[in-house]
């Protein structure tokens, strides 16, 4: 069988891409963030139960790591 090319897209916008996804109970899990060869691992984060300061950002997700965010 064929790999199959796998988006996770949201508002018509990529979140993710792979044809290395793992499917568990009929949900594809994507692989870590990788660019050719290079890996990024932790590339992006988020709190599901930050502390009540900064509960704004809850579920959020940020980007480091040479991961660009921009206009």
């Amino acid at each position: 069988m064929e790999d199959m090319r796998m988006k996770a897209t949201w508002q018509d916008t990529v979140l993710a891409e792979s044809d290395r996804t793992i499917v568990v109970e009929g949900n594809h899990y994507f692989p870590p963030v990788q660019v050719g060869e290079q890996t990024n691992q932790d590339a992006a984060w988020y709190y599901p139960e930050p502390k009540e300061a900064a509960n704004s950002i809850k579920s959020y997700v940020a980007f480091w790591r040479g991961v660009k965010v921009s206009e």
